[in-house]
């Protein structure tokens, strides 16, 4: 132990890693102050210090307030924070993705970018195996961007070896596209592939000679993007090499992968510093004088914004219950085909009945059905808004109805209530999933299993983790490794696996955290207007509060489709003033103006008539008054819009003063 102590006392003091709040950085991070940090340190708030320290940006600022939880409670808080929000696994995932894919071209002969590439393509594999994201690489959309970024020159030798692969029966993958990618890394990296990157770099072409002035211009290959001065006092010609002004690498602003993510406030820091439209984030021009049209791809929003910009949902929080974003990852392949737990089912509404199919899926914490269902069904529900987002593609946002089901097994042996299921306009499940019977009778340790099918249908139902009891396993059938597997549950047989020829699957992840209600977006906007009327301030009601509030619930009628609601005198026998004289003058003041004005006179007398006949007011007769005490007068008088002449607004003074009479 003596000699451990001293060998490590001999060696260099270990490099400790910062987070910036990157998810495809939150790995090495973790592992590297777990091993540096939380394996030498034994007091936990001492272990919440060092993990503030070594964190920047929304990363700190997320976890520096677990300073006042308890010893025991604030380290473990903050570790958990840091894990929802940047370690999930499809958060990762997307990082490391759009990196490779958004990266810049690589020009001909760029030995430099080549290696680069070929390095973060072996990172991007090995961070992705660790979360179980595998197939997000062998997106055929993927690698087609991936090979994009290649020269000319090698994406035709990609074509020739992909070409070959397919002539062999096998789909190209990542795997294939990393061991191209590095061996063509390694040919560059050799002396002669050097000396071919130099010379490339001086070759010259020489335009020909100008009649006037007689001056040589050369125009060279390797072009640079800075506005230096050359010797002759002319200035040099910017490059055909787009400089973005965030990275100052080869691309627009709006491509740029760095830029993506970075949080709104910096976005809109870069762009209004640069004076750049935040529409289409381009120079010379505003927003309000975009000739294009606006560029935010979320739904239901009008302004004039690239979606990058758009306030709402770069807030999103990837925390659990608190956030209204739900993932959905819809990849193709060509592979062999894989079986998914889908059983058909019988769903029950009432007194109507629906054959359909289901899948179980328990990566999803929320189950869903199609609209289809719920009108085949007659169901009603609760609206509901929520947003689906993927790992490649936009973020959309979705409405639907929160509805109650019942779902059983064709033979109705077992029977599951589904008591939150949201509505979808159309499920992203293909019915290829589908275990085939004649497939699986080949192997052995499937043999005598019933899979009951229904002659129409298509997958109109997803079981989410929260139907626990839909995932019990009744029995199991396992084979060797790499075979499929049956479970069987309240719901029937189902064939995990691959289970059949080459063909084009599609599978589907779902991760679903939480929806915002109607209720919850009134409460949200109440909130955002009125940021000082708090219903949970603590501040009670007072006994006058409770007596008005009592009096108006009480004197609720509803009359002639009508409700009716008293007002909350303070004083029962409250007696009001005598403000005849004063209406009497009003009145006399508003006859004189009509008897001047024949046209305004008709006017306001069709009005009040109007009022009269649509039962807005009434005639009353002097015999009507029955209480002299609480009669109060309303002085009247025209009110007309210059830009609507030919109307006349009565208006009511209900706040008149008064004099009383002699």
């Amino acid at each position: 132990m003596t000699v451990s102590v001293q060998e490590s006392l001999n060696l260099p003091k270990p490099e400790l890693l910062t987070f910036n709040g990157n998810p495809s950085d939150y790995g090495k991070f973790i592992c590297n102050f777990e091993t540096n940090i939380e394996s030498r340190v034994n007091d936990n708030r001492l272990k919440l210090s060092y993990l503030i320290q070594f964190c920047q940006g929304d990363a700190k600022r997320s976890i520096e307030d677990c300073v006042v939880l308890p010893t025991e409670e604030g380290f473990e808080r903050a570790k958990s924070i840091l894990e929802s929000r940047y370690g999930k696994p499809h958060l990762v995932a997307r990082s490391h993705v759009e990196k490779l894919i958004n990266g810049n071209s690589i020009r001909n002969n760029d030995i430099k970018g080549l290696m680069n590439l070929s390095l973060d393509m072996e990172k991007c594999q090995i961070n992705l195996s660790q979360v179980g994201f595998m197939s997000d690489l062998n997106n055929t959309e993927n690698l087609r961007k991936i090979v994009r970024r290649l020269p000319f020159n090698i994406r035709s030798k990609w074509v020739e070896r992909a070409s070959r692969l397919i002539e062999q029966g096998i789909e190209p993958s990542f795997d294939d596209l990393l061991t191209f990618v590095k061996e063509r890394a390694t040919v560059a990296n050799t002396m002669y592939g050097h000396d071919l990157h130099y010379e490339s770099k001086s070759v010259q072409v020489r335009k020909p000679q100008m009649t006037s002035p007689p001056r040589e211009k050369f125009v060279t290959l390797s072009t640079s993007s800075s506005n230096k001065f050359l010797g002759n006092g002319l200035p040099q010609k910017r490059s055909a090499c787009l400089s973005c002004v965030y990275c100052r690498e080869g691309h627009k602003l709006i491509d740029c992968p760095k830029f993506k993510l970075i949080d709104l406030k910096e976005k809109l820091n870069v762009v209004r510093m640069h004076k750049m439209c935040e529409n289409c984030l381009n120079f010379k021009h505003s927003a309000k004088f975009c000739r294009k049209n606006s560029l935010c791809e979320v739904s239901g929003c009008k302004e004039k914004h690239h979606t990058m910009l758009h306030d709402e949902i770069r807030h999103v929080e990837y925390n659990n219950g608190q956030s209204n974003c739900c993932n959905v990852s819809q990849l193709g392949s060509k592979r062999n085909r894989v079986s998914l737990r889908i059983v058909p089912v019988v769903v029950q509404n009432g007194n109507k009945q629906v054959k359909t199919y289901a899948l179980l899926d328990e990566g999803s914490d929320v189950t869903l059905c199609s609209d289809e269902l719920v009108r085949k069904l007659g169901a009603v529900g609760i609206r509901r808004e929520f947003t689906i987002t993927t790992v490649n593609q936009s973020t959309e946002r979705k409405r639907g109805l929160e509805v109650q089901f019942k779902v059983s097994s064709l033979d109705k042996r077992e029977t599951l209530d589904l008591n939150k299921v949201w509505s979808v306009r159309k499920m992203p499940i293909s019915l290829d999933s589908l275990p085939d019977r004649r497939e699986v009778s080949k192997w052995r340790h499937l043999d005598g299993i019933d899979l009951p099918q229904i002659s129409e249908g298509q997958v109109e139902l997803l079981i989410g983790s929260d139907v626990p009891e839909a995932f019990w396993v009744e029995e199991e059938r396992r084979g060797r490794r790499g075979e499929p597997y049956a479970i069987r549950s309240l719901l029937g047989w189902s064939i995990i696996g691959p289970a059949g020829k080459s063909t084009l699957q599609t599978a589907v992840n779902v991760n679903f955290q939480q929806s915002l209600s109607v209720h919850d977006q009134i409460d949200k906007l109440w909130n955002t207007d009125f940021p000082d009327m708090k219903l949970d301030s603590g501040v009670g009601m007072s006994q006058e509060d409770r007596r008005a509030r009592s009096l108006m619930e009480n004197s609720i009628t509803l009359e002639n489709g009508h409700y009716k609601l008293g007002l909350p005198w303070r004083d029962k026998g409250v007696h009001l003033p005598n403000n005849k004289s004063m209406a009497l003058k009003r009145f006399d003041h508003l006859k004189r103006k009509l008897g001047k004005n024949e046209e305004l006179y008709t006017l306001y007398k069709n009005t009040m008539e109007g009022y009269i006949e649509q039962g807005y007011a009434e005639r009353l007769l002097e015999t009507g008054l029955n209480d002299d005490r609480r009669v109060w007068y309303l002085p009247h008088h025209p009110v007309i819009n210059p830009k609507k002449p030919n109307k006349v607004r009565i208006v009511f003074d209900c706040a008149a003063k008064f004099r009383a009479l002699p």
